[in-house]
């Protein structure tokens, strides 16, 4: 009788030992720390396994802390094969990692190596919502050189909103994102120069990051210069006690001049009396009482509300 071959049959029923969880890198994304990008990469350190060796590794992202892989490889234990990266995780604050042996017999780790939670929002927090401090600022010329904003906000669902950031400039569509953090549901402006054209841009950014579309409001018009002082003179009236007064316009270059006024004194009273208000004339006939010295005033204002100072004349009985 023949006798058959002698086979050697190597038997591993052991489990391979999982990746270290302390030793998963998951680089830009942290624990418990809010991430604006839907794709993590992880890396861990190479295990062994004492009798077949370690084939490669199941690994998987789930929404579960205690999740084990299936004993499919789905990357092999080189050094390169052992960082991947997960596919578009939706937002969520309960993302999990989890990592598992598998050895050259097909036997699985116990369980699994875990780490988590990741938190995930990649989605935008709404834009403010900006409204002037003064009704109707962004309409009128203003010569307050400061511009003050009040803002709400819309709760972000996920992460939390985090912070308003702000900025005030000659641009109708300028990006605040590096701009000052505002708090209290009100933003204010320093000293601004003379303009017919500042904006007040935010935006809102939450926890993970994300910014909102920026939110604009203006254009905002600042005058600080007063117009110019218009000239007076007067003409005496031949055979009469009657004057004459002649008065130029004033010059404004931004918001322009809104009205002229003449005014006079009598006597020593240091109270003024409105004559003529906003005239559309540039002279007009003064009737003196008599007995009585008059001093005229002359004085600008631009839509501002600046005024030129006043001017005065010579005195006349």
């Amino acid at each position: 009788m023949g006798q058959s071959p002698v086979h050697n049959v190597m038997i591993d029923a052991t489990p391979p030992v999982n990746p270290d969880p302390s030793g998963i890198n998951t680089f830009a994304h942290a624990v418990h720390v809010w991430n604006r990008h839907r794709i993590m990469n992880a890396e861990w350190n190479f295990c062994h396994d004492n009798a077949s060796g370690v084939a490669g590794y199941s690994y998987e992202f789930s929404t579960s802390a205690d999740t084990v892989p299936d004993l499919i490889i789905d990357t092999t234990p080189g050094p390169f094969e052992r960082r991947i990266a997960s596919p578009l995780l939706e937002d969520s604050a309960n993302w999990y990692f989890h990592v598992r042996s598998v050895d050259r017999a097909g036997n699985g780790g116990i369980g699994a190596a875990h780490i988590g939670p990741y938190n995930i929002d990649a989605t935008p927090p709404s834009a403010p919502v900006l409204t002037p401090n003064v009704p109707a600022a962004t309409m009128i010329w203003s010569n307050s050189m400061q511009i003050t904003v009040d803002y709400d906000t819309v709760p972000d669902n996920l992460s939390g909103n985090a912070e308003v950031r702000y900025s005030f400039t000659e641009h109708s569509t300028s990006d605040p994102r590096s701009g000052n953090m505002a708090s209290g549901g009100r933003i204010s402006s320093g000293d601004l120069r003379d303009s017919i054209r500042w904006w007040c841009h935010a935006i809102v950014v939450d926890q993970a990051g994300n910014r909102s579309e920026i939110a604009h409001l203006g254009n905002f018009k600042k005058d600080s210069t007063p117009p110019t002082v218009p000239d007076i003179r007067f003409r005496h009236e031949r055979d009469s006690a009657n004057y004459t007064v002649f008065w130029n316009g004033s010059n404004d270059n931004l918001s322009g001049v809104q009205c002229v006024d003449v005014l006079y004194r009598i006597d020593n009273s240091f109270d003024y009396t409105m004559w003529k208000n906003c005239p559309l004339e540039y002279n007009a006939l003064f009737q003196p009482e008599e007995g009585h010295r008059y001093r005229f005033y002359i004085e600008a204002r631009d839509e501002a509300g600046n005024a030129s100072g006043r001017r005065g004349s010579f005195e006349f009985r």
